[in-house]
């Protein structure tokens, strides 16, 4: 195999992990404060429009035929394309920059309150960076070594908490109506669409990646969404869980092994920080290859300057509760109309208007 390529499997534990602390832990805080005890009803209607969408998103990923999407873009719509480019690279920045603040924040808070905020970010981004000079080969070896492991613990968590959680706490649904719910899916939406990466990372699949493959992500991405929101409101109910920061995390902080065994919460450190490096090396990696068209040997200095921002932006005196509304009000909706918005515009325009040769960058 080419060591510029990944496998049908790597890109699908690729998507998984990095799309996955998204979904698993910045996402449920949002959906229930939107949506409260139907937020889990929200994730479930989504899916259901997910199913429809993956059928543009297929079309789109066939359509390229193995080309990067901005050369194939660029074929097709000259300089036009910037139209979609711009906006796309504006949602992976946004992807990567509010990973490494979250990540600095919940670091600072809970494990290293003393080390200076300057040394935890430079050290992250620098690793994440040299792993996306690296290339996409490496990037996915890396995650199929940390993969094992955050899943592994996942269940442990899960199990290991089952005494404390009452699924009852989930009923009655719809007390307030459809409204809660249709107004979470804004936000489940939000992290269901970045299974647009996969469209994004085709020309580096050694094989085809079949509309089933896609489906079968969409369903991993919606359990790691339900798992720890149900899992949270069964545990704290849906008043308490909706007051925490990361319910997810606290699930670990009440984790107990028999009588003698206490405070695990140190794996989902682990957890935490492997889904991190891997999405925002992802992030890096994609915003280079998405310029490398144009940039074509200066590829380091596009991650050197990607990285900068992204510190830059972590170092940021943001408190978190102004990080936590702008989730709310421009970060998560914008990667919904975004990566959801592109696809749907590309579709239609292949669908009813004939294809034109654009001008080569």
């Amino acid at each position: 195999m080419n060591s510029h390529t990944i496998s049908v499997l790597q890109l699908g534990m690729l998507l998984i992990t990095g799309t996955g602390l998204l979904n698993h832990v910045t996402i449920i805080p949002v959906l229930l404060n939107v949506a409260g005890k139907d937020a889990w009803l929200s994730v479930c209607f989504t899916a259901i429009c997910g199913f429809l969408w993956l059928v543009l998103l297929h079309r789109l990923i066939k359509a390229t035929d193995g080309r990067p999407f901005v050369q194939w873009l660029w074929e097709r719509w000259g300089g036009w394309a910037w139209l979609v480019l711009l906006p796309l690279l504006f949602a992976l920045f946004g992807v990567g920059a509010t990973t490494l603040k979250e990540t600095t924040d919940w670091t600072r808070v809970n494990y290293l309150p003393s080390t200076p905020v300057i040394v935890v970010v430079s050290t992250f981004v620098l690793a994440c960076m040299a792993t996306a000079r690296s290339g996409i080969k490496v990037l996915a070896i890396t995650n199929g070594i940390l993969l094992p492991f955050i899943v592994v613990f996942g269940y442990f968590v899960a199990i290991g908490n089952f005494p404390h959680k009452d699924y009852l706490l989930l009923l009655p649904v719809l007390e307030n109506g459809f409204g809660p719910a249709l107004n979470g899916m804004l936000y489940a939406g939000s992290g269901l669409c970045e299974l647009f990466f996969a469209l994004l990372l085709g020309h580096t699949v050694n094989g085809r990646v079949r509309y089933r493959t896609l489906l079968l992500l969409l369903v991993i991405l919606v359990g790691l969404t339900l798992g720890p929101l149900t899992g949270a409101i069964a545990e704290f109910g849906t008043v308490e869980a909706s007051k925490q920061r990361y319910p997810a995390y606290e699930q670990w902080r009440i984790l107990q092994l028999g009588r003698f065994i206490e405070h695990v919460d140190f794996f989902s450190i682990y957890q935490w920080l492997s889904g991190a490096f891997v999405r925002i090396s992802l992030s890096l990696w994609l915003i280079a290859d998405c310029l490398s068209v144009f940039c074509q040997n200066r590829r380091g200095i596009v991650l050197l300057a990607s990285g900068a921002a992204m510190a830059a932006f972590a170092l940021a005196p943001i408190p978190d509760s102004i990080l936590f509304e702008l989730q709310l009000t421009s970060f998560l909706p914008a990667n919904l109309a975004i990566f959801a918005g592109i696809s749907l515009i590309l579709f239609i325009v292949r669908l009813f208007f004939p294809r034109h040769g654009g001008v080569q960058p």
